[in-house]
This record gives structure tokens, sequence and C-alpha cells, in this order.
């Protein structure tokens, strides 16, 4: 089958065998694989088959594997946490102390090889079952989608019915975030991409009333952080995605800001992914996205790799 490798920089097709599947072990066939620059970065180890976000159906199940069986439809999933950490227990198992204890050597894309490729072995922990939708937004869901659900989580209370929720951004990760504000919550979405100071002072004037109780940075440049910390009301979340290296800092200031709480996020929890899986079940995401093929994503040279944008979906 054929499997992309990373060779002096740049992607390139090889001929590889299928591993065996081991007992808790599920061989996927891929359809469609969800990509970042990080996954071409120093995440993934020398020789392994990039690809962590991916979507296809299981082909073969290990003797032990009790959670799916062939021809079920899957995408792959944040393993879950040790329960124990002090990041699991306030809920971000994706920032779990012992990940490195517990996953290293079986983690696909990083140490094991990942989707980018006809078939892949991986352990059952980094799956879920998908509901029955094109395949290539199930990547798209995995990879974009799980993380926009992750930054409207991580927002907490200020995503409730009736607050405006400003989304900074024109990625399809800006994009998919307010998609799922339609569909999750009863809030008004205002989505910005000016961030000049003339639109700052109308916005400001827009909501001087009522504020703006969640600001969610999905394009973290430093220019959309500032705007961000501008605009918050009192009191309200400024949640910062890992699309960029934005900084913002909320400075205590008389009849300001002062109150607002600043979160920077990077890895998404299953949580989110399965909450996500049930949102799509009833409403599958609309949401523009990239589409290219194996062959023609293994002509990528190493300055594309490191341009890449969310929303990139690589059809196998």
């Amino acid at each position: 089958m054929k499997s992309l490798k990373i060779i002096d920089g740049s992607p390139d097709l090889v001929e590889v065998q299928a591993g065996v599947t081991g007992a808790n072990d599920v061989l996927v066939d891929v359809a469609a694989v969800g990509v970042s620059r990080d996954d071409f970065t120093a995440l993934a180890n020398p020789g392994v088959t990039p690809g962590r976000r991916f979507a296809g159906t299981v082909a073969a199940v290990g003797h032990a594997v009790t959670g799916f069986a062939v021809g079920d439809v899957v995408v792959s999933a944040p393993p879950g946490a040790c329960g124990a950490c002090g990041a699991c227990l306030r809920g971000d198992d994706a920032y779990c102390a012992r990940a490195e204890v517990l996953y290293a050597g079986i983690r696909p894309g990083v140490d094991a090889d990942g989707g980018l490729a006809g078939q892949v072995n991986v352990s059952e922990k980094f799956l879920a079952l998908a509901p029955e939708l094109d395949l290539a937004v199930a990547a798209f869901a995995c990879d974009t989608g799980v993380h926009a659900m992750h930054a409207l989580r991580s927002a907490g209370d200020a995503i409730t019915a009736g607050n405006t929720v400003a989304v900074l951004g024109t990625s399809a990760l800006a994009a998919c975030t307010r998609v799922l504000l339609d569909v999750v919550a009863a809030v008004e979405v205002l989505a910005i991409s000016d961030y000049s100071a003339e639109n700052q002072a109308q916005v400001l004037a827009d909501f001087a009333h009522d504020g703006i109780a969640a600001v969610l940075v999905m394009d973290r440049t430093q220019q959309a952080c500032d705007f961000a910390t501008a605009i918050a009301a009192t009191g309200s979340a400024i949640v910062l995605a890992a699309n960029g290296t934005g900084e913002a800092l909320v400075q205590p200031m008389p009849v300001m800001r002062y109150e607002a709480s600043v979160r920077a996020i990077d890895y998404a929890n299953r949580a989110d992914l399965i909450e996500l899986l049930k949102v799509l079940k009833l409403s599958p995401l609309e949401v523009e996205h990239e589409r290219v093929c194996l062959d023609e994503f293994a002509s990528f040279d190493a300055d594309r790799l490191a341009a890449i944008e969310p929303g990139l979906v690589v059809v196998v």
C-alpha cells in the first residue's frame, strides 16, 4: 500500500506492507486525513507516517478489541486520561501528566505510523465511532472541528443563551467555530476580521450596554489578540486557539476589563470529540474546507507544508 513519509523535509509516497494487527489494535481503511503544519514539524518522529487525525472504516480488529467491529466508521480520537493527575481531575485530559508513560510508542502520527496511508493500525484507545457522514467531513471534524468545540467548552458559562460571542478570524477554524455556535448555543455570534481602531470603537459602541461575554480568537495573530482584550466585557472569557502565536494581556484598569479571563488552548479533549460527534448526528458540519488527494499532497514541498492552514483534508 502507499504510505507518505517525510524524506529530507519533503513528503514522498512509498510502498509499505500493512503492519500486523495486535490484540488491542484496529486496522482502519483510511478515507481522509485532516492535517496541520504540526504534523510535519518536530511533533512526528523521523520515519513515522504522519497523520494524527483521520477517518475511515474498520477492516480488521484484534482478538481483545471489544468496542469496534469490521465495517464500523471511525475517527481518530484523543486517548483519554489517567484520571488522577491535576489536568485530568479538572477535565483537561489532553494535558494528562502521565500521557507519555501511558501512550508513548503507540500514538499514531507521532511515534507510530499515522493515517496518511492506505491503512493504519492503531490502538483502540485512539478511535471513536463516528456517525454516518462524508468521511472527508469526518476527518475535518476530528481535526479542525474538535478544536472549535474545545474553544467553546473552554469559554465555559460565557457561552450561554442570550450572550454575545465574538469569533475573530477568517480561517476554516473560525468558520467552524461560528457554525458550531449557531448549532449548539442560542447566542448572538459576531464575526470579526477587521481589527482597525475604527471597528474597535464601533464594536464597543454597539455593545456598550450588554457587553461581549466571550471572545474566541481562532486566528491568533497579535493584532487579533489586542482587539480581543479591547472589546471583551468585564467578567468575559477570552479564548486563544492554537492557530498562531499572539498573546493577550488583560491589565487591571479602572472601569475596564480587569476581571476578564484569558485561556490559551492547544489540544482538544476526548470529551470535546464525543460531544462534537453527538452534534454531527443531528446536524452535519457545513464548512468550506480544502481537499486534496494523497498523490497531490505528496507533491508539496517543505515551504507548503509549513504554510498549511486549518481545514486542509487529504483524501486517501
